[in-house]
């Protein structure tokens, strides 16, 4: 290849453009700079409020941000959270047929029977212990109440046998605040969810 053909190759390469943003600071330029001045005020708001997009190459070298390893790391998350959605499915309609149990059992006592499944909670322990979703307190607040109620539930059915009334009186009284826990439990998740697809949407290919 001559050097007339290497150099107009080289004139005509251009480079793909970096997502994050760059801007540039003209202090002998009036309008230029006065328009840098605005896209700097944007972009100082647009940090502040809270935004999930890194907005530095050099950070996200440091942090691991946007590097293959966070993208196993976001995988694996998502991955505990099919374990954690799975389970929370399965402690509501746990839940339903443990009421619907003490319903039938109220009005035939003589013929009372039991519910033998017992909640799940080892991913919730989980989630707890390690923290591995990047979620604020009140994220952690809904996770560690539905846990707490996993656990009072689970001792309740454990007492079923040998004091039916006083557990079926309490799994009643309690009914409503049980629900919600465990509804909010599985809302919270589904935010989650939502939060970390958002970060990565090639999570979802």
């Amino acid at each position: 290849m001559g050097q007339s053909q290497s150099l107009k190759k080289v004139q005509n390469f251009r480079l793909i453009p970096f997502s994050k943003g760059t801007l540039f600071y003209y202090p002998e330029n009036y309008v230029k700079n006065a328009k840098f001045c605005a896209e700097f005020k944007t972009a100082i708001a647009n940090c502040l409020s809270g935004t999930v997009v890194a907005d530095s190459s050099v950070l996200d070298t440091i942090s691991g941000r946007g590097t293959l390893y966070e993208i196993v790391h976001q995988s694996e998350a998502l991955r505990r959270l099919d374990g954690l959605e799975q389970e929370s499915s399965y402690n509501i309609s746990v839940l339903e047929g443990t009421l619907e149990m003490v319903k039938k059992n109220k009005k035939d006592p003589k013929n009372r029977a039991i519910i033998t499944h017992r909640f799940h909670s080892a991913c919730t322990e989980l989630l707890l212990t390690e923290r591995y979703l990047d979620e604020d307190a009140s994220f952690y607040n809904k996770i560690a109440e539905n846990f707490l109620c996993i656990q009072q539930l689970n001792d309740q059915l454990r007492e079923w046998v040998s004091s039916a009334e006083s557990t079926e009186e309490w799994l009643e009284k309690n009914a409503t605040i049980n629900q919600k826990r465990l509804e909010n439990n599985s809302k919270a998740l589904a935010e989650a969810r939502k939060k970390l697809m958002e970060r990565n949407p090639n999570l979802a290919i």
